[in-house]
């Protein structure tokens, strides 16, 4: 099984709260709650170790065999590893301030709503030591992806440095983030990018809110120089156009109940590339993953599905 290193530069404690139907300006009672150490570097690495590998993190996180590079400020480290899975490998690069915290607040009807920090400040000696890791973690692997937002500090141009690290080391790059950062990866012309419908719609200019003008911005996003796009429609499935590919792929999402649709897209893309590095077709491997990305959102928080779905 090939190697996958994920990093997470801007880990975070996961709050989700679960209400009958939010009152915003009321006071709201809510029926269950849980943490959970979050990050979307973190939340690949902990289903690629569901779906089989075996994960290292390094936290700022690694993880298939699975290796985890995370950035852990040191107020806030300790709990967030005792929440971390054992069975992955953990790579904590200690960095200064203090952990941020991210809420998720879920309605009966599965909408979501949340509120996010912002994370660091991180110097630029902490982004170094989280270079190095990367670098280090990256030999020998298939891929390293870079999941979530980067913490006040870092400047998107870090994006193009470890997709650097990531090709001296031999590995491909996918990265999974938003904003500034995400159009440094195009800049970069990393192997694979995951945008969603409205990170894909700023990044390229025009609505994207269905499979036409999602086919659109993936064919223009590889005419920029990116290898692959991976892009999830939420309810309207996900497409996969490669460069090297005369057609853009399409699998709808199977009827799901949604109760959190947090995490999603992290499971889409680490069973996608599970199933591409067990030698699965791109074709099966964006099946796959698109059941899996539907169980999760019947998970409540950010808790993993144990099974994907099948059939519309």
């Amino acid at each position: 099984m090939a190697r996958i290193v994920t990093v997470t530069p801007n880990p975070a404690l996961d709050l989700t709260l679960e209400v009958e139907r939010l009152g915003i300006g009321a006071v709201n009672i809510a029926g269950a709650s849980r943490f959970e150490s979050g990050g979307k570097g973190a939340n690949v690495a902990r289903m690629l170790a569901l779906l089989g590998g075996t994960a290292s993190a390094t936290a700022g996180g690694a993880a298939e065999s699975v290796a985890a590079v995370v950035a852990l400020p040191a107020d806030g480290a300790d709990s967030w590893i005792a929440g971390f899975p054992r069975e992955v490998e953990l790579v904590a690069v200690r960095v200064a301030g203090s952990l941020r915290a991210n809420v998720a607040i879920t309605a009966a009807d599965g909408e979501t709503t949340k509120v996010n920090m912002r994370g660091g400040p991180l110097s630029a000696a902490d982004a170094d030591a989280l270079l190095a890791a990367v670098a280090a973690a990256a030999r020998g692997a298939a891929w390293v992806v870079v999941g979530g937002s980067l913490p006040i500090g870092m400047e998107p141009a870090w994006i193009g440095r470890v997709a650097d690290a990531a090709r001296a080391a031999g590995a491909k790059i996918a990265i999974d983030c938003a904003g500034e950062a995400l159009e440094a990866a195009v800049a970069a012309r990393v192997d694979l990018i995951k945008p969603n419908d409205e990170e894909a719609s700023r990044l390229v200019g025009f609505a994207v809110n269905d499979q036409p003008s999602a086919e659109r911005a993936a064919r223009l996003l590889i005419e920029r120089g990116v290898g692959a796009v991976l892009l999830s429609l939420g309810a309207s499935g996900a497409i996969y156009r490669a460069v090297s590919a005369d057609a853009t792929l399409h699998a709808p999402t199977p009827r799901a109940k949604v109760r959190s649709t947090v995490g999603a897209g992290d499971v889409l893309l680490a069973a996608f590339l599970h199933s591409l590095a067990s030698g699965a077709s791109a074709n099966d491997a964006l099946k796959s993953a698109i059941g899996w990305a539907a169980a999760k959102v019947e998970q409540p928080g950010t808790t993993m599905p144990t099974a994907p779905l099948r059939g519309a």
